[in-house]
């Protein structure tokens, strides 16, 4: 027998739910908002999500927005009172590391490349108040502000590296990837 809803704001349980096959979207919506909402009061939150398996696909909005919030909270308290050295030197050390948290470990295409690049470099803009790009590449060249495909780079081969010195069956399985990548 199937009840019917009498009131739409009222979620019902999701074990009530799974007994009712006509109700089978609710369940899926209210298991999607439970866990949305554990999500957002865990401190620890996984800052990659994965697209596709098939494609090796990453989504990097939730890395981008984090680090887009980390250089609005340190700009907010510094911006204007501290020196352009020092905000520059803030958003190296204290909010680059989590716009490149794992990243390391992950495929990404040119495109993707380009986009946390633009978060440096809108960053940057933000700064030192500037709307060109020659401006903006002037100014990361001063503070020896790499391009993110650089700086990936040097990062996967230290992770490729340190992979490779572990003694793990399953990093035996993967060894040849490990080669293949700090061959290239």
């Amino acid at each position: 027998m199937v009840r019917p809803l009498l009131n739409h704001k009222r979620q019902l349980p999701a074990r009530e739910l799974a007994t009712e096959p006509t109700h089978l979207n609710n369940v899926i919506r209210h298991k999607s908002r439970t866990t949305d909402r554990q999500q957002s009061n865990n401190q620890y939150n996984t800052i990659l999500s994965i697209k596709s398996v098939n494609n090796s696909s990453v989504s990097l909005d939730y890395a981008k927005k984090s680090f887009y919030r980390a250089f609005t909270a340190v700009f907010g308290k510094v911006g204007r009172v501290a020196s352009d050295n020092v905000v520059a030197e803030l958003l190296k050390t204290k909010c680059l590391p989590i716009l490149l948290y794992g990243l390391e470990a992950c495929p990404l295409t040119k495109t993707q490349l380009k986009s946390l690049n633009y978060a440096v470099s809108s960053s940057f803009r933000k700064i030192f108040n500037a709307s060109s790009n020659d401006i903006v590449y002037s100014c990361r060249h001063m503070f020896n502000f790499a391009e993110i495909e650089n700086i990936l780079c040097i990062k996967k081969r230290k992770f490729w590296q340190k992979y490779c010195l572990l003694d793990d069956i399953v990093c035996a399985l993967c060894r040849n990837q490990a080669d293949i990548e700090l061959a290239s």
